[in-house]
């Protein structure tokens, strides 16, 4: 009977050596498995590309100038050994005009490569695609400021059309507007995502508690903005449906726009007078 425990008692520990070991192997090959990216770091990948090519392209860009330099330098050294020559050529017996002629070609050609290197314009900077924006947890800072204006940006694509078949003036007014506030809104929104990734992946730590308090703080100036953008979702949409299309423009989308405007105008002033690094 000992004997028949014993042994059970073995095989028992047989059996749990193998099932450590095959957990370790799956956690090895689990870690060891390429991850598929997330669509920020698809994004990211796009935009460091695009960072990558222009840097190569100012660098040709500078080359050209360079070697734009050295042929000026070349025919411009060239005119004037050539004028030299040709002076020297007047007091013999035998003047030459050639001289006088490579140096007018030489002059000519100076120029013309100067004027070229000046008018070389460099390379346009590439425009880069905006990060998608994560929705932040429930009930973490400015979770819901970002879900409002996710789904308010996302009306856009819809009512835009309307309004500038109505009243191009006012696409333009609304286009302008939000020309000002989406990067300051996105900013804003990119700005509470980094924050919650630094207090998640730094716990503990007087980072995680900074970075939490800086949310608080984002996500108030966010709920700002996020009321005027909303408000100017709603003035787009009492357009569309006002029958007095004169009196809409003016008193309806005006407000709005002026709404938006203030708020990005505080931004800049606040970053302005105190260099908050949170702006």
């Amino acid at each position: 009977m000992a004997k028949r425990n014993k042994q059970n008692d073995h095989w028992l520990k047989v059996v749990e050596e193998g099932l450590s070991a095959g957990l370790e192997r799956y956690q090895q090959y689990r870690a060891m498995k390429p991850k598929r990216p997330t669509d920020r770091e698809l994004v990211m990948q796009q935009r460091q590309a695009l960072i990558a090519n222009h840097q190569n392209r100012l660098v040709g860009h500078e080359r050209r100038l360079q070697r734009m330099r050295s042929r000026q330098v070349a025919w411009t050294a060239g005119a004037a050994g050539a004028g030299v020559m040709g002076a020297v050529g007047v007091v013999t017996p035998q003047p030459s005009l050639l001289w006088f002629t490579v140096a007018g070609f030489s002059g000519m050609f100076a120029y013309l490569t100067k004027e070229k290197r000046e008018n070389l314009a460099p390379p346009p900077t590439p425009e880069l695609p905006p990060l998608p924006v994560e929705p932040l947890p429930v009930g973490t800072p400015g979770a819901e400021e970002v879900a409002r204006w996710s789904r308010a940006a996302h009306r856009w694509d819809d009512l835009l059309p309307l309004v500038d078949q109505m009243s191009p003036d006012a696409g333009q007014q609304l286009r302008r507007a939000l020309t000002e506030v989406d990067p300051a809104l996105r900013t804003l929104v990119e700005r509470l995502g980094t924050l919650y990734r630094t207090s998640q992946q730094m716990p503990g730590t007087q980072a995680a508690t900074s970075a939490q308090h800086a949310s608080v703080e984002v996500a108030a100036r966010l709920r700002e903005g996020v009321e005027a953008y909303e408000g100017l979702v709603a003035a787009a949409a009492e357009l569309i449906a006002a029958p007095d299309l004169n009196r809409s423009v003016v008193e309806v989308v005006g407000p709005a726009v002026l709404d938006v405007q203030a708020y990005t105008g505080g931004l800049r002033k606040a970053a302005d007078n105190f260099a908050d690094p949170l702006y």
